[in-house]
């Protein structure tokens, strides 16, 4: 990654009490078994009061705007509507991150009813075992599959956020599936993990699969001439990027064409401005929210007035006034994640301030290495 000015993201502001994510592990049990997955060590469920003494737990640790229910596969937990519901009387947002096989419409009535909000679906072709589609299932069928549920979702009245791991011979396909998403009216947000090899329980040798923010700064770059938002840097190095964010205003045509808008760090000052603007308005910072047409305009208009460049404000100001002519406006934002890493040691490097901890033993850890940091008692699946 080059060292330039719009290149360089600008660190999220969030640590300690102030990070708005969390997660809870509800169980490590799945129907499927996924290439890239490193929560498939142990075969465990937790009880309804385990779940809710851990949400209490993290409400009590951080500010936080949004709690993601993990696994394995939460929705195979006969109590996760009940989890839901503690959770949203908590005053936040509820996620479920899911791999979205098991989902119908009746069930997603009943979590919306229990108070959830979003569902992060991840669905890619690295899944083995979908009972939802053939086990050579081409990228347009997977395509189909994901427009299956997000309407599903959509019906419902749950928001819908893509998730997708990333492995490297899958780079040159990303930038096409991200103009899918980018012209979708219900899709605002996308989370891709980049697949590592050493996450992995299943291979043992390296894949060649593995694949780094640098990876995919290059191929956002080369690809769609793309820079990042915002990072989040790694607990050793300021200037290895484990979380980086990608924001772009999108407004599309009767024609079906979207006129974008990147909000990079080209204009630091906006990107340092906006999340401290967020948490002035909400009492804390928000997480992979929706953006209300209005808020997005907001954003842009600030995004190119404090750039200080007149073709910036011209850029803005003509980008804006296509999307009160189209009659939509959405910021469009992807997070991708890179796995940690093992230092010589014995330490890991692994995103500061993990926005994706979850609750182990009475702490905080990071969910990708909870398994290893804060093994569980019970028996490893064979």
């Amino acid at each position: 990654m080059t060292d330039s000015t719009k290149t360089t993201p600008v660190p999220m502001p969030w640590s300690g009490r102030e990070v708005p994510h969390l997660t809870v592990e509800v169980n490590q049990c799945c129907n499927l078994d996924c290439h890239g997955c490193y929560k498939n060590r142990f075969n465990y469920q937790k009880t309804l009061a385990q779940v809710r003494e851990e949400i209490d737990f993290a409400i009590g640790q951080r500010n936080l705007s949004t709690l993601t229910f993990a696994g394995g596969e939460p929705t195979l937990h006969p109590d996760l509507p009940a989890m839901i519901s503690h959770a949203a009387r908590q005053g936040v947002r509820v996620q479920v991150l899911t791999n979205a096989s098991l989902l119908t419409p009746s069930l997603l009535r009943e979590y919306k009813a229990a108070g959830l909000n979003r569902v992060a679906m991840h669905i890619d072709q690295g899944q083995s075992g979908r009972p939802d589609c053939a086990k050579d299932a081409s990228q347009s069928e997977f395509v189909a599959l994901r427009q299956h549920y997000i309407e599903m979702c959509v019906s419902a009245g749950v928001e819908v956020s893509p998730v997708l791991t990333l492995y490297k011979d899958a780079l040159d396909d990303f930038p096409s599936m991200l103009e899918r998403f980018h012209l979708h009216p219900h899709v605002s947000s996308m989370l891709v993990t980049a697949y590592s090899q050493d996450l992995n329980a299943h291979e043992s040798t390296d894949d060649g699969l593995s694949v780094t923010n640098v990876d995919v700064a290059q191929m956002m770059r080369d690809k769609l001439g793309a820079a990042p938002s915002w990072c989040v840097p790694s607990t050793h190095d300021d200037h290895s990027y484990r979380w980086l964010f990608y924001t772009t205003a999108v407004t599309v045509g009767k024609d079906g064409r979207a006129t974008k808008l990147d909000l990079d760090a080209s204009n630091r000052l906006a990107l340092k401005l906006l999340p401290k603007l967020d948490r002035l308005a909400n009492g804390k910072y928000t997480y992979e929210e929706t953006s209300p047409p209005l808020v997005a305009a907001f954003m842009c208009g600030l995004y190119g007035l404090s750039s200080l460049s007149p073709k910036k404000a011209l850029q803005t100001g003509r980008f804006l006034a296509t999307a009160l002519r189209n009659r939509n406006l959405k910021i469009f934002g992807i997070v991708f994640q890179q796995a940690p890493n093992a230092l010589a040691n014995g330490d890991y490097e692994h995103c500061r301030d993990c926005p994706d901890a979850t609750v182990r033993n009475g702490k905080l850890v990071p969910v990708c290495l909870v398994d290893k940091l804060e093994p569980l008692s019970c028996t490893p699946r064979a």
